[in-house]
């Protein structure tokens, strides 16, 4: 009898480990799990409560920026980077560096230069110059190449500074 006994405890000790294993496979582990998911989900719903208060955010933001850049000078700097980007791309030619502004204020007169760098063959940059002076109608007031020798190809590069520019009376 005693024998039973020593038996019966000795198989609750090992199936207790295994009792266990199987109510936290079962039961905690799915718990945890749903738990992680209700948190992420609830993360989502507070992040689409908050995004009509980003988007009104970044409407006055850019109603900021409105106010210091008109809208019509914003739209003329986008095209002409784009007509120069679209002919650059369709002819083999890197645009080196992005056409900025220089506003300069002379008697009434206001001079805008963007100044634009292009790499690439000659011709090429021959052809652009036709395009934007011929055909986009811009006003081009000079026009400077180098050859440089490139670091990382070796090779030797033509390029070419282009200066736009525009002349406002300003009274």
């Amino acid at each position: 009898m005693k024998k039973d006994y020593k038996k019966q405890y000795y198989i609750l000790l090992f199936s207790l480990p295994i009792l266990l294993f199987l109510i936290y496979l079962l039961t905690i582990n799915k718990t945890l799990n749903l738990k992680d998911r209700n948190r992420k989900i609830e993360y989502k719903i507070l992040n689409g409560k908050n995004s009509s208060l980003e988007i009104n955010h970044l409407r006055y933001s850019l109603k900021k920026l409105y106010r210091v850049i008109p809208e019509k000078d914003l739209r003329r700097e986008q095209n002409v980077f784009s007509d120069i980007s679209n002919y650059c791309k369709s002819h083999h030619l890197l645009v080196s560096s992005f056409p900025y502004e220089h506003k300069t204020q002379k008697g009434d007169y206001l001079y805008k230069t963007k100044i634009i760098e292009v790499e690439g063959l000659f011709k090429n940059h021959i052809l652009l110059l036709d395009y934007l002076e011929r055909k986009m109608k811009y006003s081009i007031r000079s026009v400077g190449f180098r050859k440089l020798r490139d670091r990382y190809s070796r090779k030797i590069v033509l390029k070419m500074k282009i200066y736009l520019q525009e002349i406002s009376n300003e009274k």
